[in-house]
């Protein structure tokens, strides 16, 4: 049956991936065959907050160019904080310290406070209202580097370095805590956690199947490697 444009499919839930100060992520579910309109209609979501109107619509199942990165390179990283994009790090004729902000709302780039430390194949994951640039490579081989950017500052902070030093890792959020896994390491099957509040880290149980040059994303308190 062909989908209904305009018609309203209602979630069987919804699950609140992350709350911030600017922004609220969320993930809505509903069983097989799902949302029917995704394919070809106007799929989107309206939302009222303090009385104010805001309204979000985009063709399902598409691609839209923006706005390049003023930087170009490869081996960089990129996390979400209050609504906006940073790409941070990465390699081009040598080991960098960009960091370039994306509006998505307005399609443009601002150039940020550089990293602390230059490197590629490390990995970056949003805690609240910061950014956690982990690991790493460089001149001077794998790195343990731990810093934070503070986009509302404008400012890094060096924090405590990650337990083992590797690059090729990957890293995501899950209920104010870091999780950094696998990459270049002893084993390459590390998950070792960061608690932002305190400042540490804890080791944790290890992926089952030991890997670098991966990916991890989380949704509904889990991650997925």
């Amino acid at each position: 049956m062909s989908p209904v444009l305009g018609a309203i499919e209602t979630p069987t839930s919804v699950v609140f991936d992350e709350i911030t100060a600017g922004t609220i992520t969320a993930s809505a579910y509903v069983a097989t065959p799902g949302f029917t309109g995704l394919g070809g209609a106007v799929a989107g979501t309206n939302i009222a907050k303090d009385g104010t109107y805001a309204g979000w619509h985009v063709y399902g199942d598409s691609w839209t160019v923006k706005a390049a990165m003023p930087t170009a390179r490869y081996y960089l990283a990129a996390a979400a904080v209050g609504g906006k994009l940073y790409a941070v790090g990465g390699y081009d004729t040598g080991y960098l310290t960009k960091n370039e902000e994306y509006d998505p709302v307005s399609n443009t780039w601002l150039t940020k406070a550089v990293m602390p430390t230059g490197r590629a194949y490390l990995a970056a994951a949003a805690v609240g209202d910061k950014l956690y640039a982990l690991g790493g490579y460089n001149a001077g081989g794998g790195l343990g580097v731990n810093q934070e950017y503070d986009p509302a500052a404008n400012i890094w902070l060096t924090k405590a370095v990650m337990p083992t030093a590797r690059y090729y890792l990957a890293a995501a959020a899950i209920g104010g805590k870091l999780y950094a896994v696998g990459g270049s390491g002893v084993t390459q099957n590390e998950n070792e956690e960061y608690d932002p509040v305190v400042n540490t880290w804890a080791i944790k149980a290890v992926m089952p199947t030991a890997r670098n040059e991966l990916a991890a994303a989380a949704i509904g308190g889990k991650l997925y490697v």
